[in-house]
């Protein structure tokens, strides 16, 4: 009898734990579906799915005479929109970004890192500006016009010398009366000459026209031309003469001394060198006389002498 009691009082306290524990665990799912009314007539039943069974907890025994403990106690469920008060305030994270996938056949490109001692930027160094060589510089936008440069200065003309107005006197045409000695081209004879005397090549020359007549007593009469010029380095003039007998000469002076200039140089007459001169004496003037010599064995000898006038 007291055994039958002892089991009663077990079951009676299996009944109570599993009656608390049904209350606060949720309703599992019934392992079958429950009866459902036969369908009437032209009524089409319909069979739900099949639920997956669940897993019902066994309760564990406890010993007689020992209250079953109570469950604990469910944790309440959260409302929608409700903000825990105990619940710290954590900021939230940006989003980190994905890291980047190579593609597949990439080559790896390697990035340097970063140089942890940086080279120091210089300090930028201010250029003063040229300037503008009017001291104003120009608008913006303004066109500029650069300078154009100075032409280099051009080298004055040369002029003639103001020396050879010297022989301004024996300038125009002259009517001469001439003789030669006897010599190697024939017996004592007079003659006929004329002389030209202008300026010419800009002035910087005297030419000199020398012609005598041709005569019975004169068959082989003398042409001759010269040019006079007055060289500035040496002081002197220059006299270049050439005759019609292949004869040339090369002569200079000094100027006038009084009323006489003599020209002296050499002469070269059939191939040979001979000192050479002339002597021009004016007289006034409207008349001059000119006497030719060349210098034969250490004497001066006559080649001829004219009287000129206007």
């Amino acid at each position: 009898m007291t055994k039958r009691r002892s089991t009663s009082l077990l079951v009676s306290c299996l009944l109570t734990w599993a009656s608390a524990a049904a209350v606060a665990q949720p309703k599992p799912f019934p392992l079958s579906p429950p009866p459902m009314a036969s369908p009437g007539p032209g009524m089409t039943a319909t069979v739900p799915p099949p639920q997956p069974p669940t897993a019902r907890k066994v309760p564990t025994a406890v010993p007689v005479g020992t209250a079953p403990a109570a469950p604990p106690p469910s944790p309440p469920r959260p409302t929608v929109g409700a903000v825990p008060l105990a619940a710290p305030l954590v900021p939230a994270k940006a989003p980190q970004p994905a890291p980047a996938v190579a593609a597949p056949g990439a080559v790896p490109v390697l990035v340097p890192a970063p140089r942890t001692n940086p080279t120091p930027a210089l300090a930028p160094v201010a250029v003063p500006a040229p300037a503008h060589p009017t001291g104003v510089a120009p608008a913006l936008g303004a066109t500029v016009v650069a300078p154009v440069p100075a032409p280099p200065p051009v080298a004055a003309a040369p002029k003639p010398a103001p020396e050879l107005d010297q022989m301004k006197v024996l300038e125009g045409n002259w009517r001469c009366d001439g003789r030669a000695p006897a010599g190697p081209s024939g017996p004592e004879h007079a003659y006929k000459s004329t002389w030209k005397f202008k300026r010419d090549l800009d002035n910087f020359w005297w030419a000199a026209e020398y012609q005598q007549t041709k005569a019975k007593a004169n068959p082989m009469p003398m042409k001759a031309r010269g040019y006079l010029t007055y060289d500035p380095s040496a002081k002197t003039f220059v006299l270049v003469g050439v005759d019609n007998m292949g004869g040339s000469s090369t002569e200079s002076t000094s100027g006038w001394s009084g009323d006489v200039v003599t020209l002296a140089g050499d002469a070269s007459l059939a191939g040979r060198k001979v000192p050479y001169r002339e002597v021009i004496t004016k007289k006034g003037t409207r008349e001059f006389t000119w006497r030719g010599e060349m210098k034969t064995g250490g004497d001066w000898v006559t080649l001829g002498e004219d009287r000129c006038k206007k």
